[in-house]
């Protein structure tokens, strides 16, 4: 008996489920319907397209400012299905807003696309910065050391590849960093001995002039997340290693020297050096993880302080000692002194909308 009872009892529940499921809908008349019955469409960076039906009864209109978007048919008359499509997507993402028309009614219809996964901008005709997109998402920001650790959500943004170079640096301000190209500076080594204010009162106001991009420093959470890889984390104390030779340069590989960018291994996202080489700033004022609320949606740090947030550690760092290690991912430094120029600290830049 047990042997028949089961399937029949299955037999049964699947009929109950589909006599619930089969329930018939209201339907409205063509005449009641909305113009378009979505508000918004989300589009792969990629070449992307997504069918929608105008319900109207007589004669109707499609237009669009951007020549990105693409329909099938820009008019008509009754119902009729269209295909709206995009052109692939090489840069940031992109908004625009499609309007149709019928008789006395209007339906506006918004569009984003999402930026390239890889985006390259070009500062002048010699010297670009490349910026690897990162997708948002939750994770746990601090560890034992630098308590309490808590969880943090961020937005979709995109942190370039490497360290501002000395050459994107020059590009940008037209003169060189301090220190210029000497026997030890090289045009692909990060741009140090820079002030936290010069980059935000020089650098990134002319970068925005001469692309129309607006560049900010990273936050601290930002970096940390970048750092760790974003959503491809694979949980490894440095920038894509537990081992920190593969990965970074710090005082026993690098004769306490700055070296060239991208000659270690990059993270799981394709950043490089993120721990060691040059140590990075941080829009965040300096402050101890204890203030910071328990669940953190894209926090910028404390409204005011002293000391400004150095991340990553340095080319002079020493390895660590007993769990704790100066090139760590989780490693937290702070500088009283960011108005000066720091022989060890450069910088990364990162783009959000």
């Amino acid at each position: 008996m047990q042997t028949i009872r089961a399937p029949f009892l299955i037999v049964a529940t699947l009929l109950i489920v589909v006599v619930i499921s089969c329930e018939p809908a209201e339907i409205l008349p063509d005449d009641e319907k909305p113009l378009v019955e979505i508000d918004s469409l989300l589009m792969s960076y990629e070449q992307d397209a997504v069918f929608i039906v105008i319900n109207a009864v007589g004669e109707w209109s499609v237009s669009c400012p951007d020549n990105w978007i693409q329909f099938t048919s820009k008019s008509g008359k009754g119902k009729t299905g269209i295909v709206v499509g995009v052109d692939e997507n090489k840069k940031f993402m992109r908004m625009s807003e499609i309007e149709i028309k019928s008789g006395s009614e209007t339906k506006n219809i918004k569009i984003r696309q999402n930026g390239a996964p890889i985006v390259v901008v070009d500062v002048n005709n010699n010297v670009q910065i490349k910026l690897i997109r990162v997708a948002g998402g939750k994770f746990i920001i601090g560890d034992n050391n630098n308590r309490p650790a808590h969880q943090v959500q961020l937005s979709d943004f995109y942190i370039t590849e490497t360290e501002i170079t000395n050459a994107q640096w020059a590009a940008v301000t037209n003169v060189l960093p301090a220190g210029g190209f000497a026997a030890n500076e090289e045009p692909d080594m990060p741009a140090t001995n820079i002030g936290f204010n010069q980059i935000t009162a020089n650098f990134l106001p002319s970068l925005l002039q001469k692309t129309q991009i607006k560049f900010r420093l990273p936050t601290e959470a930002e970096w940390e997340y970048a750092a760790l890889g974003g959503k491809n984390s694979k949980g490894y104390a440095f920038a894509g290693s537990n081992n920190l030779d593969e990965v970074g340069w710090y005082k026993d590989n690098s004769a306490g020297k700055k070296l060239k960018v991208k000659l270690k291994s990059p993270n799981e996202l394709g950043l490089y050096d993120m721990s060691g080489n040059a140590a990075e700033w941080c829009s965040n004022w300096y402050a101890e993880y204890y203030i910071w609320a328990e669940l953190s949606v894209n926090p910028t740090g404390p409204a005011s302080g002293t000391k400004r947030v150095v991340r990553g550690g340095d080319f002079t760092s020493d390895y660590g000692f007993f769990g704790y290690y100066y090139c760590a991912i989780k490693n937290r430094a702070m500088s009283a002194n960011y108005s000066d120029p720091d022989p060890v600290v450069g910088f990364r830049c990162v783009v959000s909308f």
